[in-house]
C-alpha cells in the first residue's frame, strides 16, 4: 500500500511540478546592430513568466564610447530615467518573446560605468522596426540633444532549456523517494 502511495505521490508531484517549471524565468540572448554607423551591442535578460526583464547586461562598443563598455539592465527606478549628462531616458522591463520584442513606449534601459555614465535604450518603432537611444557624457549628441538615436536591429532569441534538465529532476525526485522510504523502514524496525 505505501508503494502505492509513494507512486502516487510522484505522479501527483510531476504533475504539479510541470506548470512551474514551465513559467519559470526564460533566459534569452539580445544583440543590437545598428544600420551604418553607430552602436553594436549584445547580452543576456532574464524574463519571468509575466514577461517583465527582472536581471541583465550587456556589452555595447561604437557610437562614441571610450571601448566596449559593460552595461546593466535597469529594473527599477524613476521614469523617465536621468543620466547626469542631462539625458532622460523613458523605459520598462516589458519583453515580448516574438517581433517586436521591446515597447514603443518605453523599451529597455541599460546603464553603463563612468566616465560617460551612459544608456542605452532599444526599443521598437514598428513590429520589424526599432531605433536604440545612446546617451552620455561626452557621447555626440544631434539636434540639441544629449545623445543620439539610432537605427538598427534588435534580436532576441530564448537560451533553450538544457535537454537532461528534466531527467536530472526526476532522478533527484527519485532519490528523494528512495531515501524517504529507507527512513521509513528504519523506523519500523526500532
Amino acid at each position: 500500500m505505501q508503494m502505492k502511495t509513494t507512486l502516487l505521490g510522484l505522479v501527483c508531484l510531476g504533475l504539479l511540478g510541470g506548470p512551474i517549471i514551465a513559467a519559470a524565468d526564460t533566459i534569452y540572448d539580445w544583440t543590437w546592430t545598428t544600420t551604418g554607423i553607430g552602436p553594436s551591442a549584445f547580452g543576456t535578460l532574464d524574463v519571468n513568466g509575466a514577461g517583465q526583464a527582472v536581471s541583465g547586461s550587456g556589452t555595447v562598443t561604437g557610437g562614441g564610447l571610450s571601448g566596449a563598455e559593460h552595461f546593466t539592465l535597469l529594473t527599477s527606478g524613476p521614469n523617465p530615467y536621468t543620466i547626469p549628462s542631462g539625458a532622460g531616458f523613458n523605459w520598462d522591463t516589458t519583453v515580448n518573446s516574438s517581433s517586436p520584442y521591446l515597447t514603443s513606449t518605453g523599451g529597455l534601459l541599460f546603464l553603463g560605468p563612468a566616465p560617460e555614465n551612459a544608456g542605452f535604450n532599444p526599443y521598437s518603432v514598428t513590429p520589424t522596426g526599432w531605433d536604440a537611444y545612446l546617451a552620455g557624457t561626452g557621447l555626440p549628441g544631434a539636434g540639441g540633444y544629449p545623445g543620439t538615436v539610432y537605427s538598427g536591429t534588435f534580436t532576441l532569441t530564448a537560451v533553450p532549456l538544457p535537454a537532461a534538465l528534466p531527467l536530472l529532476l526526476s532522478g533527484v525526485a527519485a532519490l528523494g523517494a528512495l531515501g524517504r522510504r529507507r527512513k521509513s523502514a528504519k523506523l519500523a524496525l526500532a
